[in-house]
């Protein structure tokens, strides 16, 4: 028996049409699943505290950026001061502090550590240029008994008491605010030192601050491995990062992002406080 052609054509119709959904159905399944699974990749939000200089900020970014996507989420750092970012997260609206040498003792409990190391914290001994240039290293201060010695650095900072605890048992230490506070006390002669970032000075005068060109650099006080500390709530994420890190570390990929960011400003430099963290 043959098929009319109005009978043929009917179902040719209806096969297309069948098609046709299918189609469409399968197109919308697809977006739906895209769109969830954009939805639902996790991002966090990192404190930096004494990160001023730009091309730095720009590394770490970049850095963070390819640590954190491999685990699958999606990171910002957000430079704040130091006791913001504290309050941020004690209030958990950060998820952490982006690099730091040990728990901070006003977030004992709220915080753990990545224990494997990212970058290195490097802190500076700063003078004015025509005084004191046999203080390049701590020991040199920790020795020096010409005088007693009027020591600044920020209040708060882990890196620099560390390097005061070391130092100042034989001079006066004297904790500021802000590091134009210590370095206007410093050009004024009112203090002898500042232990501080080593790229705190280059940021002031980056910001049209001519007078603090009579400040020097005469050494590194230290240089100590830093790790990220997250909120507890992502305990979860920890080893995954620090299997990251290692990796990333161990194969020199950390090292290739920073090398290939100054390869395309290269008017620039990182500075001693991105530095590779001694293992």
């Amino acid at each position: 028996m043959k098929l009319s052609h109005y009978a043929l054509s009917k179902t040719t119709f209806h096969t297309r049409s069948f098609f046709l959904y299918i189609t469409l159905l399968t197109i919308s399944i697809l977006l739906c699943f895209a769109s969830i699974t954009y939805a639902e990749r996790p991002s966090l939000t990192l404190g930096a505290a004494e990160m001023c200089n730009s091309q730095q900020f720009e590394i770490v970014q970049k850095v963070y950026s390819a640590i954190f996507d491999r685990a699958g989420y999606d990171v910002k750092i957000k430079t704040l001061p130091l006791t913001r970012m504290r309050k941020m997260i004690q209030e958990g609206q950060i998820d952490g502090d982006f690099l730091s040498i040990e728990e901070d003792e006003k977030l004992k409990g709220l915080t753990i550590r990545v224990n494997t190391p990212v970058f290195a914290v490097d802190y500076a001994i700063y003078t004015r240029k025509d005084s004191y240039p046999e203080l390049a290293s701590t020991e040199a201060i920790a020795n020096y008994k010409s005088k007693i010695l009027n020591i600044g650095y920020i209040r708060g900072s882990l890196s620099a008491e560390k390097v005061i605890q070391r130092i100042a048992h034989a001079h006066h230490e004297y904790p500021l605010n802000q590091h134009a506070q210590c370095f206007d006390m410093l050009r004024l002669g009112r203090i002898d030192i500042v232990i501080g970032p080593e790229r705190a000075l280059e940021c002031l005068k980056q910001q049209q601050q001519p007078r603090y060109d009579e400040i020097t650099i005469r050494g590194i006080a230290s240089s100590l491995p830093g790790y990220i500390f997250l909120t507890q709530k992502h305990e979860t994420l920890v080893p995954v990062l620090e299997s990251i890190i290692s990796s990333m570390q161990d194969d020199g990929s950390i090292w290739s992002i920073v090398e290939k960011h100054l390869s395309e400003t290269p008017t620039q430099s990182a500075g001693p406080d991105i530095t590779q963290p001694k293992q």
